[in-house]
């Protein structure tokens, strides 16, 4: 992977982001109202309680993000945290960096006290990250490891542990 790192994202990243919420919701042939979700962003950025936004960068520029937000549930004994949209720009694809988003995201929901970190995103469509003549290494449950796309409704929950259910390790 090329030099990147992550970052929160504050309000200066907001078009930026928003343009790849494009992206992102064209793929998923989500309808979108840019004006509505930057609202929402901007709520999301402001109020820490809700969650939070991570970015990755590379010297081209901001390449992709992930979305993550709180909720309070019993069976972690507090709060816990999910992946709610996981994008990476196409160019961007193949070196990691999705897995990159959701390690920090991972890092930074703990920092917040989420009791189970944001889980992975489960079964995507390997359509959407394979290179050309490239075979995705999947597991039983056939989860993919290339983390560069994920699925809004498809996510699953880690043990209070914070580690993957067995046999959906990555890899």
């Amino acid at each position: 992977m090329s030099s990147a790192t992550t970052l929160r994202a504050d309000p200066a990243h907001i078009p930026l982001v928003l343009d790849m919420m494009v992206d992102f919701n064209a793929g998923e042939e989500i309808p979108w109202d840019r004006g509505a979700v930057e609202a929402s962003l901007r709520r999301l950025l402001a109020d820490a309680a809700l969650g939070f936004v991570v970015v990755a960068v590379t010297a081209r520029g901001l390449e992709g993000y992930a979305v993550v937000t709180f909720n309070f549930d019993l069976e972690f004994r507090g709060r816990d945290a999910f992946v709610t949209e996981l994008y990476v720009r196409p160019a961007a694809r193949g070196v990691g960096l999705g897995r990159l988003l959701l390690a920090s995201a991972e890092a930074m929901a703990v920092e917040e006290d989420a009791r189970a970190p944001p889980p992975r995103p489960a079964r995507q469509h390997a359509r959407d990250r394979a290179l050309p003549g490239q075979r995705l290494r999947t597991d039983a449950a056939g989860h993919d490891d290339q983390g560069a796309r994920g699925r809004r409704a498809a996510v699953r929950r880690v043990n209070a542990g914070g580690h993957l259910p067995a046999g959906c390790a990555p890899g």
